[in-house]
């Protein structure tokens, strides 16, 4: 996340939530938004522990705890604002892209889930059991051929089948209240998935079984377009380290009991999408690295808000912005 998409994010959250920025009353001056969000980047962006954060901020392990969490909640508040289904308009747009980038007619977007690995309360942690035998969600999502994600399911367990949490997802209780057309618009457009998910009006899949030259040529087509769905979840979790493990608990305290980890995957979804459609993120087909010419001619966002003897994380807040893919 370049400079000014840290601004541009930081107004947004600011604006939409006024409880984001703590009154001060009385006694020791209270953390500043923009500090809130610098924790909250740098906790995603790397595998820290909230000690480690909290040194470098000058703070406590619980104010820590408390700005990280105040930076979850205040962008899950907006998050049917982020990530939404396109309208009809942008539906037409999204075929379109799809079009020229795969040369398949009516792709509405690409559907696929991933695990998260993630730790679990000892009472709950047998039922996210997947069948590699680690502890997982299941996530699901859809994106357009930009790698913009339009919707995701979190909280799944891990042993749950994909086509399972398809079932339960929104979308197709939005399909079941109003129809296919009420997310498709258009009878000829429809959304793409693996061999997982079953054959529906509004989703195509590959063929399977013996097939003929015809249909192995329309499973290369629909790999090869829906192939941006697994990017996606590749330059998710590559740019937010905290996506390979998510450990809910601190200290052998739950301190964010069990939606910890969903909160965090949501959180982390809603940065990807606001940074993609800010036009921030790097080239789709480009490895995600900045130059040090870039480095040089990029300005540097640094928290305003110094403490006594906070010195010393000066240098560290000044480059959070640039390190957080």
């Amino acid at each position: 996340m370049r400079p000014q998409s840290f601004e541009n994010l930081l107004k947004v959250i600011t604006e939409e939530n006024p409880d984001f920025e703590t009154a001060w009353i009385s006694g020791k001056e209270p953390v500043t938004p923009r500090k809130k969000a610098l924790i909250g980047l740098k906790y995603m962006g790397f595998k820290q522990t909230i000690r480690e954060l909290g040194d470098q901020f000058n703070l406590s392990d619980s104010a820590t705890l408390h700005a990280i969490d105040s930076f979850c909640l205040s962008l899950v508040k907006m998050k049917d604002k982020i990530i939404r289904w396109p309208t009809e308009t942008e539906a037409e747009e999204i075929v379109e892209q799809f079009r020229v980038a795969s040369n398949f007619p009516g792709i509405l977007g690409a559907i696929d889930g991933t695990h998260i690995e993630a730790k679990f309360a000892k009472d709950i942690g047998q039922y996210y059991i997947n069948r590699k035998y680690s502890k997982t969600i299941n996530v699901q999502a859809i994106c357009t051929s930009k790698k913009i994600f339009t919707q995701i399911t979190v909280g799944s367990p891990g042993r749950v089948h994909d086509a399972h949490v398809l079932f339960d997802s929104g979308i197709t209780h939005r399909i079941d209240r109003d129809g296919p057309l009420s997310i498709t618009y258009k009878p000829e457009y429809h959304i793409i998935g693996d061999s997982a998910y079953p054959l529906r009006t509004w989703l195509m899949v590959p063929y399977k079984g013996t097939v003929g030259p015809a249909e192995k040529n329309y499973n290369t087509a629909l790999s090869k377009s829906r192939v941006v769905i697994e990017n996606a979840f590749g330059l998710l979790k590559g740019r937010w380290k905290r996506l390979q493990y998510i450990d809910g608990e601190h200290g052998g305290k739950s301190m964010y009991k069990n939606y910890h980890s969903f909160l965090c995957y949501i959180t982390i979804c809603l940065l990807e999408v606001t940074a993609e459609r800010a036009g921030t993120a790097e080239d789709e087909d480009a490895v995600e690295t900045v130059t040090a010419e870039d480095e040089d001619a990029e300005e540097t966002v640094t928290a305003d808000d110094k403490e006594p003897g906070a010195e010393a994380a000066e240098d560290e807040e000044e480059g959070i912005v640039q390190e957080a893919e």
